[in-house]
């Protein structure tokens, strides 16, 4: 984001055509050689756009995976918890 400001770029905003578009590409695919190829013809600022989205995604992905995992600890305990019930199960 400082990238944008400090050149006077705007950074894309929910909603607009780029945005979506660049959010569905992220949906898509997941080759880091797909991006590296369209971030050969683009200019820095919709790299950096592009950038910025991919990196939102991930952050989401990431929340999601450690709320599952919270979840799956939570119902069925750590590895300890299933260490024993497979002690037990195999007495």
């Amino acid at each position: 984001m400082d990238y944008l400001r400090t050149r006077g770029h705007s950074q894309w905003e929910e909603g607009s055509p780029q945005w979506t578009a660049m959010r569905n590409l992220g949906k898509e695919h997941n080759d880091a050689d797909y991006f590296m190829q369209l971030c050969a013809t683009r200019p820095p600022k919709t790299i950096a756009n592009m950038a910025i989205s991919l990196i939102h995604q991930a952050d989401y992905l990431l929340f999601r995976q450690l709320e599952r995992l919270e979840q799956d600890f939570l119902n069925n305990g750590g590895f300890a918890e299933k260490m024993s019930r497979m002690r037990k199960y195999n007495r």
